[in-house]
């Protein structure tokens, strides 16, 4: 699987308590150290934390997002979607966001839980498409394992010990979410080293440790899921992901934001 490599550049602003006016995409060109000209695509997100409105624009690497996009996903197993966990490319944005508050893992949890849930079939033409955080930075969203992994991955780049939770809903249906290890009270699991996992869901307003609603968290059925860790039962989810031809979503790009 692929590491993106370092995929946030500049937090541009971080604000609280009135609305920046931006758009939702845009585009911009700056010199690196090296000289080379990168293109740079900006996001910003709006949230409420404790009643108060944060908003941050954020701009990635152009040709970072391009590359994780036009990967060729392959066989998608259980183990796998860990592989989706990045913390070096969101080191700088969870850098930003933890000096905004003395409860990190609440605050950036709020973040992650604002972005929109996109389906993977909406958004690839996947039935199931595993993202980087690069990707559901950029794409403003994603479905549970993505914004799962997008959490795990910002507070993994704090130094937390963190994992995804897979939750069977059904004998054919599932749910993600992601598991920090700490000073945190609820619902969790235990992996083989007996580290517990606490519950983080991210596509709704939960709390740590709280059991989303209409969820049944039975620990015999559910799994702890690491980066670099093979399940013994391993379970294929997909096949056959084709690269995406990212032609298309850079014009979308450029149209978007417009070079300047």
């Amino acid at each position: 699987m692929m590491k993106a490599a370092a995929a946030v550049a500049v937090i541009a602003v971080l604000a609280t308590a009135f609305f920046l006016q931006a758009d939702d995409a845009g585009q911009q060109e700056i010199k690196t150290d090296t000289g080379i000209e990168e293109t740079l695509v900006s996001h910003t997100y709006s949230w409420v934390y404790e009643r108060e409105r944060y908003v941050l624009t954020a701009e990635f690497s152009q040709s970072e997002y391009l590359a994780a996009r036009a990967e060729n996903r392959g066989t998608v197993t259980l183990s796998s979607y860990a592989d989706y966990i990045d913390c070096r490319s969101v080191s700088a944005l969870a850098e930003s966001l933890a000096e905004y508050t003395d409860d990190t893992p609440a605050f950036i949890l709020s973040f992650v839980q604002s972005l929109e849930y996109i389906d993977d079939y909406e958004s690839t033409g996947y039935q199931e498409y595993p993202k980087y955080p690069i990707e559901t930075l950029v794409d403003g969203g994603g479905d549970c394992e993505d914004v799962a992994a997008l959490y795990s991955s910002l507070m993994g780049a704090l130094g937390y010990d963190t994992a995804l939770i897979y939750i069977p809903t059904s004998a054919t249906t599932a749910h993600m979410v992601s598991g920090i290890a700490g000073d945190f009270t609820g619902a969790g699991l235990y992996d083989s080293s007996r580290t517990k996992y606490f519950i983080a869901e991210c596509t709704a307003r939960w709390e740590i440790g709280d059991v989303p609603q209409g969820v049944v968290f039975d620990p015999e059925l559910c799994l702890v899921l690491k980066g670099g860790h093979t399940l013994a039962s391993d379970k294929i989810v997909s096949t056959n992901h084709l690269p995406i031809d990212i032609t298309e979503l850079r014009e979308d790009l450029i149209s978007a934001g417009g070079m300047r």
